[in-house]
């Protein structure tokens, strides 16, 4: 891997940190923050091994306790708690929207930032059923309702941003 692409994964990672300590609490233990928009610039602006390679470094710098995620939290405690299956899908749903991009280019952005999102709610919401013995629909109605509204201005915040971006990224 050369120095460049090991610098974008860093920047890319520090964003990552960065975006996730701008929080909104919510009752129910899943704020709402701009961690999901660095995951949709990740996945918009980097190949998919390279987006997928971010998430992956910025969930074990948390696992060893960096404090990366919200609330400058950090260690094998918040992958393991209710909040735990939004942080993992992470790495996935990078790579989804990376690989949709790469494999339709004139499929519109926002549009990709779909299914990632997708798989975010997907996994998030079954940990936080089986993290918290609640029922799906319970988990749903805390972990995802509350988020529609605010993602879906993340998504049309992450299409201009790497539509603005995406040029800067290339060279």
């Amino acid at each position: 891997m050369q120095t460049k692409e090991l610098t974008r994964i860093a920047l890319f990672t520090a964003l990552m940190a960065l975006l996730s300590q701008i929080i909104i609490p919510l009752p129910g233990g899943v704020p709402i923050s701009l961690s999901t928009l660095g995951v949709m610039l990740c996945g918009g602006l980097l190949p998919p091994r390279r987006a997928f390679t971010t998430q992956l470094c910025y969930l074990m710098l948390g696992l060893v306790g960096a404090p990366v995620f919200s609330s400058f939290g950090g260690g094998p405690g918040w992958l393991l708690g209710p909040t735990g299956g939004y942080l993992l899908s992470y790495p996935l749903m990078a790579l989804v929207i990376a690989l949709l991009l790469a494999r339709f280019s004139a499929l519109p952005k926002w549009l990709a930032f779909l299914p990632g999102l997708l798989v975010c709610y997907l996994l998030g919401t079954g940990w936080l059923a089986l993290s918290t013995r609640w029922g799906f629909g319970h988990a749903l109605a805390v972990g995802v309702l509350p988020f529609l509204l605010p993602d879906f201005f993340k998504v049309m915040l992450a299409t201009v941003l790497v539509k603005g971006l995406a040029t800067l990224t290339k060279q």
